[in-house]
């Protein structure tokens, strides 16, 4: 079986998320933070449960693997 893997366009708009994210953090702290994808992602996570919340989605886009290891692109969380 051939492993997918993101596009250029899915890395492109990852990178896009994830630097929003970080300048977010940046500008609330009032740091010049260091990366830190843990933090990137725990802020990530918790925006994307709080726009959920209002009916909204972010194109965050990933590869999701079953439990019988097929694998399959997702723009949107579920």
């Amino acid at each position: 079986m051939v492993e997918l893997e993101f596009t250029s366009e899915m890395e492109a708009r990852n990178d896009e998320v994830e630097n929003a994210v970080y300048e977010c953090l940046c500008i609330l702290t009032e740091k010049n933070l260091e990366w830190n994808v843990e933090i990137i992602y725990d802020a990530l996570n918790a925006i994307k449960k709080v726009l959920a919340g209002h009916g909204l989605r972010v194109r965050h886009p990933a590869i999701e693997t079953d439990e019988n290891g097929n694998q399959r692109y997702v723009e949107y969380d579920d």
